[in-house]
């Protein structure tokens, strides 16, 4: 609970709606602090899309342009490997999964295929 409470002071922080730039700083703060960690980034991702993708990126040190294209893909695959990558168990990967699929808006959102083929990646 410490690394969500050092999530909203880092939010209040910012004083504004955070955006690509200041969700990497803010990701790479809590990096700083130690308080990165997989509980923080379910929490980002309930909160919203942007620091989800910078602490995703952060955790699993992939580059921020990989890491949106691995979460938006179609299928799960490269979202289960990014998951596996920082030692995600296979409950938070469907929870991240789940989530990124629910704010899709195409026809695709949260299909069964996606989830199963990701999950043989775990």
């Amino acid at each position: 609970m410490r690394s969500i409470r050092s999530l909203k002071v880092l939010r209040a922080e910012e004083n504004s709606a955070l955006n690509g730039d200041a969700a990497e700083r803010a990701a790479e703060e809590l990096a700083k602090r130690s308080r990165l960690d997989e509980n923080v980034l379910l929490h980002a991702l309930g909160q919203g899309e942007v620091l989800f993708e910078a602490a995703l990126a952060k955790l699993s040190g992939l580059a921020i342009k990989m890491t949106r294209r691995l979460v938006y893909q179609l299928g799960g695959e490269g979202l289960a490997v990014a998951c596996r990558s920082m030692g995600l168990s296979a409950t938070n990967f469907a929870k991240i999964y789940r989530l990124t699929r629910r704010r899709r808006s195409d026809s695709a959102r949260c299909g069964s295929g996606g989830y199963r083929s990701g999950v043989r990646f775990l």
